[in-house]
């Protein structure tokens, strides 16, 4: 396990605060998304948990922005400080890709619809509280080797999606909706509170 927790002080609030860095055409909308889902399935599992957008002049604890790029994955590096020798998160930076397609080797391929986006940034958020790549699971929205399918396309139930959505490892239903399972729950009560899931 690999999880480092923001400092108390932060815990208590019960907010992370954000800061969008340019990310604008489809990627604006997918944020406010992103952030709604993101704080109704933190409540929805019982975390004190909200994010909000920072208030002018202060540093946000998340930066969200986009790097070049096609692929279908993002990246939430983060750098730390120590407080009486523990080592505690201090400012996480999510990234995704500025153009995210169907088929990342192929620039004239479309890009993937705004559930996907979706999925990907409540992907990367889920990292934001302070999960790593050892917590992923098989079969939510936390998932490590989840694939798109794209709208019209079968899905492993035979039915075709009516959308782009994103299919996770294990076979589970694609997502939207997007799902939190029992494992990243129980991980994001430890990062966030110390405890378990009850």
């Amino acid at each position: 396990m690999t999880i480092v927790p923001w400092h108390k002080n932060v815990q208590r609030k019960g907010t992370l605060t954000y800061l969008v860095k340019g990310m604008g055409g489809q990627w604006a909308p997918a944020v406010d998304k992103a952030v709604a889902e993101f704080n109704r399935q933190m409540s929805q599992h019982g975390l004190k948990l909200t994010l909000s957008k920072v208030e002018k002049g202060m540093g946000p604890h998340i930066v969200l922005e986009t790097e070049p790029g096609s692929g279908l994955h993002g990246s939430a590096p983060s750098e730390t400080k120590r407080i009486n020798g523990v080592l505690y998160l201090d400012t996480v930076t999510v990234r995704v890709p500025a153009t995210p397609r169907i088929d990342e080797k192929d620039p004239k391929s479309r890009e993937v619809g705004p559930a996907v986006r979706v999925c990907l940034l409540v992907h990367e958020l889920i990292h934001a509280v302070g999960l790593d790549n050892d917590e992923h699971s098989p079969d939510d929205v936390f998932a490590a080797k989840s694939v798109v399918v794209p709208k019209g396309h079968y899905l492993p139930s035979r039915k075709q999606a009516t959308e782009d959505v994103v299919q996770p490892p294990d076979g589970s239903a694609p997502m939207p909706p997007i799902r939190i399972g029992a494992r990243t729950v129980a991980n994001l009560k430890k990062a966030w509170t110390g405890g378990e899931t009850t």
